[in-house]
């Protein structure tokens, strides 16, 4: 029999009697899990007056609702036997979100699942998300074997969570010269790319910087960060494959060539239309799925050969011409700190394969910024140091412990390097 009690909180009726309604119960407490253990815990904060809906094991059907009371406690009584689904109310959950993330649902979806039989507990646990704002000094990074450097500000999405996603599409030569920064600050989801013009007056030096939120990532998973790194591929290889910015051959291939709506809106600019197309075309099931913004045009995969012009006839250059080499990956080596203790003070050196502006910075043994040393200053290639006087930027001496020093080094191109080393202030 259905959820007699469930229903029977959303209105009367339904043509359930008192003796057929099931047993079961669901009830649990919304909270504040301070010290991110998943659990509620004495002395941390309810969080009251939020809604849940009780649906089924599949979400697809609608049991009902009902409101937490002043102490963060709710309840569905009334239950058989069976799988369900508890969720938080969609406003009350956006209006947390972008702080704070759930730690008892297994994911980060304010959905708790239960395998109902009598009684049982969801609780809804929110822990603080903790994030980084300066560039540099991510959360977590990722520097992949292909080149790519990923960074992460959150704690919640690692740095190698976003390179996997990224690498369920289409990905080559470009790898080394893309840079994707996860939930940095409040820009949204957008990509910058740059690229030289040589002295024989070829393009080269390309690199990308892809910006993704977390919102987006929330809100339709990768599905922006696949349209977003689609500037980072079209772009390498409208600049340095095929030298010619212009996507004339790509507006061949759709067919578009000479339209008169091109460039007179967001939706018409070759650069969005190509980063779509690649979104639909190469992107994970998730990014495909999502719906095409220029609804005037063919969705890619009904225009007659565009996956395969884009595949291999614009990656490949041009009869009688040769493709840029991809962009070297930056490296930095020899990361060293002397004298080993510290005591009243330390050189920190390393070695950076070219010209690069540097940031070196000291952290303490929970990641957090002690003391910036360089701030974007501009180094030769080769071996270089700087001193540290044991002090914060506060002007205070640090304690005996455990200390990093970490290097960001980033060339002309954009492409970044960094390299740690831990020692010991005595």
């Amino acid at each position: 029999m259905a959820v007699a009690a469930a229903l029977a909180i959303i209105g009367a009726g339904f043509g359930v009697s008192a003796a057929e309604a099931g047993t079961g119960t669901i009830s649990g407490t919304a909270f504040q899990d301070l010290n991110r253990n998943g659990v509620l815990d004495s002395g941390e904060p309810r969080i009251p007056n939020q809604q849940f809906y009780l649906f089924d094991g599949t979400q697809t059907v609608y049991y009902g609702t009902t409101v937490a009371d002043g102490s963060g406690r709710y309840s569905f009584g009334g239950l058989d036997a069976a799988s369900y689904v508890v969720s938080l109310e969609d406003s009350a959950w956006r209006a947390i979100r972008t702080d704070w993330v759930p730690s008892t649902t297994g994911s980060l979806r304010p959905d708790r699942a239960v395998d109902l039989s009598g009684a049982a507990t969801a609780d809804f646990g929110w822990r603080p998300i903790v994030r980084s704002t300066t560039l540099g000094n991510p959360i977590s990074q990722y520097a992949a074997p292909n080149g790519m450097r990923v960074e992460s500000y959150d704690d919640v999405v690692t740095a190698r969570e976003v390179y996997d996603r990224v690498m369920l599409g289409l990905v080559g030569p470009e790898a080394p010269a893309v840079k994707i920064h996860f939930d940095l600050g409040s820009g949204g989801d957008t990509a910058t790319t740059s690229a030289s013009i040589g002295s024989d007056g070829r393009y080269e030096l390309y690199g990308a910087d892809v910006y993704a939120s977390y919102l987006s990532w929330l809100d339709s998973g990768d599905s922006k960060l696949a349209h977003e790194y689609g500037h980072a591929w079209s772009l390498y290889h409208a600049y340095i494959t095929q030298q010619d910015p212009t996507f004339a051959s790509y507006l061949e291939a759709r067919d578009l060539t000479g339209d008169a709506r091109l460039n007179t809106s967001h939706a018409w600019s070759p650069r969005e239309m190509i980063a779509e197309d690649y979104r639909q075309l190469f992107g994970s099931a998730t990014a495909r799925a999502a719906s095409q913004e220029n609804n005037a045009i063919l969705p890619a995969a009904s225009v007659p050969g565009l996956r395969r012009f884009l595949h291999d006839t614009f990656t490949t250059a041009p009869a009688g011409t040769a493709p840029e080499p991809a962009p070297s990956a930056m490296a930095v080596s020899g990361m060293a700190v002397n004298p080993s203790p510290v005591r009243s003070s330390g050189v920190v050196s390393w070695s950076a394969s070219g010209p690069a502006r540097v940031t070196v910075t000291v952290l303490n043994a929970k990641g957090a910024t002690v003391r910036t040393l360089l701030a974007g200053v501009s180094e030769p290639a080769g071996t270089a140091s700087v001193a540290w006087d044991r002090l914060t930027d506060a002007g205070r001496r640090v304690g005996k412990g455990t200390f990093t020093a970490r290097v960001v080094a980033t060339d002309g191109s954009g492409a970044t390097a960094t390299q740690s080393v831990s020692f010991s202030v005595a």
